[in-house]
Order: C-alpha cells, then sequence, then structure tokens
C-alpha cells in the first residue's frame, strides 16, 4: 500500500522507474532560482526531466482573466454581454445601420441556439474559450463545456468518445491547430465515421500572426479521409444552417470559417434560399452560356459577387456559385458549368495544392466528355508561405485573392474568349 501512495504523491516516480532522473517541481517565473537548478541539472549525467511550472500570460496585465489571447498581444477583451436563448440579431450602427459581426461570435450565438433545442450538444475547446467564441456557452451551459487544455489531441478524441456515446459534440478549434490532433481525426473520428462536429476558426490568411496560425491547409488534409464532410459558410445565415445540418449529420463534419466578419448582405434572404443539403451548392447568378462562372467556396463567395457586380457595370456577365461543400463536391451541378461554359474558375483562401480547387479539377476529370469541357482555372494561395501582415486582407491582395486581384484574372480569361470566339 505504501508503494502505491508513493507512486500517487511522489511527483516524477514514474519518471525514475524509467530510468530518468526528475527533477521538480520549480517555479518558472523565478528566474535567478530557474538559472540555479538549470546550472544544477546540467551537470548530472544521463537522461533528466526538469519540471518547470509557469503560467500562460504571467507579466501580462491582464494575462490572469485571458491567457489564450496574451500570445496576440490585443487588447483586453470586454466581459461577454448576457447570452440570449436565440441567435442575436446584427447590431445596429451609430446611423441604424447594421453592423456586422464576426464570423466566431455569429457561430457562438449559432451554437448556443441549438443547444437550447437539443440537450445531446456539447462544446469541445483546447484552451481557447474566448477566440473562439465558446466562453458565451460556457457562461450558458457550464455543464456542457469542457476545456481539455492545450491538447487538440485531447479534445478530438474526447470529442470522439462523447459521440460514440451518443453526444453531438462540437470541437471549436483553430485551422492551423486541428494539425496536431490530425491523427486522432482519421483513427478516433473518420474511420469509426462518428458525428463529430470539428469547428475550424481563423480558415485562411489571419493577419498579424503570421505563417504559423494562417488556416490554409485545413481542406487539404482533411478532404482525403473517408467519410469526412467539408463545408464552409459565405455568410451567418450559412453558419447556422451548416450547424444544424452537421449535428444532424451522422457522421464527421468540418465546417470552416475565417477571422473577420461575416457579410451582412444576403444575396438570397434566409427565407428564400434553397434547402440546404450535404453537397449541393448554390448558383448565385447564372452567366452566360460559353462564358464564365466562378466557383467561389466560403467566405471568397462575397468577393467573387464583388467582381461580378463590378464586370456588370461594364457590360460583362459571368456566373456564380457558391460551393458550400469541397466534399462532397456537387457534381451533378459542376457537371452543367463544365459542358455550358468554357471556363470555370475556382476561388478559396487555401493553398492551390489539395484545396477546394484540386477537388474540382479532380471532378472534372470524372464527366464524360469529348474533350470540349470547360478549362479550370485554380485561384488560390501559391505554394509558399505567406507572411505576417497589418490584416488578412493584405494577404490575401499580396498572392492576388483581393477583388482587384479576382478582377484582373477573371477579365484576363474572359479577354482570352473573346480571341478565342473572334
Amino acid at each position: 500500500m505504501g508503494e502505491v501512495l508513493r507512486h500517487v504523491f511522489v511527483p516524477g516516480h514514474v519518471f525514475e522507474e524509467l530510468g530518468v532522473r526528475y527533477v521538480g517541481p520549480v517555479d518558472g517565473h523565478d528566474v535567478q532560482g530557474l538559472v540555479e537548478t538549470l546550472t544544477r541539472v546540467r551537470e548530472l549525467d544521463g537522461v533528466v526531466m526538469l519540471h518547470v511550472l509557469t503560467e500562460k500570460g504571467k507579466g501580462h496585465p491582464d494575462g490572469p482573466n485571458h491567457p489564450e489571447r496574451v500570445h496576440a498581444v490585443k487588447a483586453a477583451p470586454k466581459k461577454a454581454p448576457p447570452v440570449a436563448n436565440k441567435i442575436e440579431p446584427p447590431a445596429k450602427g451609430a446611423e441604424g445601420a447594421p453592423k456586422p459581426l464576426a464570423f466566431t461570435k455569429v457561430f457562438a450565438n449559432a451554437l448556443i441556439d441549438h443547444a437550447e433545442r437539443d440537450v445531446r450538444v456539447h462544446a469541445i475547446s483546447a484552451a481557447m474559450p474566448s477566440g473562439t467564441g465558446l466562453d458565451r456557452f460556457e457562461e450558458r451551459f457550464p455543464a456542457r463545456f469542457h476545456d481539455t487544455g492545450i491538447c487538440e489531441q485531447h479534445a478530438v478524441a474526447m470529442a470522439a468518445g462523447m459521440a460514440k456515446a451518443g453526444l453531438r459534440p462540437v470541437t471549436a478549434i483553430y485551422s492551423t491547430f486541428l494539425q496536431r490532433g490530425y491523427d486522432q481525426v482519421f483513427q478516433e473520428v473518420a474511420l469509426q465515421n462518428l458525428p463529430v462536429v470539428l469547428c475550424l476558426d481563423r480558415a485562411g490568411p489571419v493577419g498579424q500572426d503570421g505563417p504559423t496560425h494562417n488556416g490554409v491547409f485545413d481542406i487539404a488534409y482533411l478532404r482525403t479521409l473517408p467519410n469526412m464532410t467539408l463545408a464552409a459558410p459565405r455568410d451567418g445565415t450559412d453558419v447556422d444552417r451548416m450547424l444544424g445540418l452537421a449535428l444532424k449529420h451522422d457522421g464527421p463534419t468540418a465546417v470552416r470559417f475565417p477571422r473577420g466578419n461575416a457579410p451582412i448582405r444576403e444575396e438570397v434572404p434566409r427565407a428564400e434560399r434553397e434547402e440546404m443539403r450535404i453537397g449541393r451548392a448554390e448558383v448565385l447568378r447564372d452567366g452566360e452560356p460559353g462564358g464564365l462562372v466562378v466557383w467561389a467556396y466560403g467566405s471568397m463567395v462575397a468577393t467573387a459577387l464583388d467582381v461580378a457586380a463590378r464586370l456588370a457595370a461594364d457590360g460583362l456577365t459571368i456566373g456564380v456559385v457558391a460551393a458550400r461543400f469541397a466534399k462532397p463536391l456537387d457534381e451533378e451541378l459542376l457537371a452543367r458549368p463544365a459542358r455550358d461554359f468554357r471556363h470555370i474558375v475556382t476561388l478559396e483562401d487555401h493553398q492551390r495544392a489539395g484545396g477546394f480547387g484540386s477537388a474540382v479539377l479532380e471532378a472534372a476529370s470524372r464527366i464524360p466528355g469529348d474533350g470540349s469541357l470547360a478549362q479550370v482555372r485554380v485561384l488560390g494561395i501559391p505554394d509558399r508561405y505567406v507572411d505576417h501582415m497589418t490584416s488578412r486582407e493584405e494577404q490575401l491582395a499580396s498572392v492576388g485573392l483581393d477583388p482587384d486581384g479576382v478582377e484582373r484574372t477573371v477579365r484576363q480569361v474572359l479577354g482570352a474568349l473573346r480571341v478565342e470566339r473572334a
């Protein structure tokens, strides 16, 4: 019994059993003491484990209250307002105009609303409740909120276990951080085809956080997994509808959305939209037969619509399709533009390699034809890391994915098309 208690209460005993010298725990904020400990440890032979206790955010005035925000050096956030039992309407600006809400906040509101109606809905965070908007969910449903700490692997594995037990877990993780839990996404979630919803915040370039935080690989690293459904909303209504669809789906779903505000203006009013179905895209502008159509994914739909409006002012017409899903892709709809249009341009805020455009190319190659199918032009982030800049918009502009850059590319294609027809 004494040996059992020693295993429980003596720090580092398990490491010593493995032949590893254990030292600690020591105070990681006592710089002088830490230097002295490191000096002594340096003289020890063999493998040494030094256990240092630190508190994230130590030294920052607001660090203890908002530790997950300290690394980004941002102003202290205001206290979250009381949570309503329904999705909040857009706030009004100074002159009564609707004020845009961040995709993160729209997601948080929608999740709370769905959780009100379904007690099986739980939310999981990997030490980022505020950054992912789940602090509001925690306030409303403390017993249904779970923070696994800085361990994305555990967050995903825990979600798989909860789904296996009959719950509907929603795991909100930054796109770039989900890479840490890729093995669990594969082994625990996708392989077992479990109803886990992965909400990938900060998808696409993220501005000042830099290349380590740009969420530009998630489509590629998730699209290869069988059973996985990949979706991306273009506005706030899509966020709510896609989340509801994912919570009803008996398989894994990943929903990606960017850092930034959701568009206020909706091309089609919510009440008039087609039913949201997995694998079904949405035609927003018909375009001209034999011309060009843009298939845009997620937040880039707004850019496609902006470009279409600019061209229309010059008497040029292009089609615009909101893809909604990268997997499964709406191959039935794609087959029609592939035969009826001369050019298809895909648009995404993700690496070109393995992304949404790649999915379109693969699908187009399966369409039966006589060689006269549309040519596909993939617009995405090139094969390089995008450095940090002042904003996401500046990063997109640097790789030609802002409205000006996309317009230039589309005009070039249309110009070549006019020459071809002549």
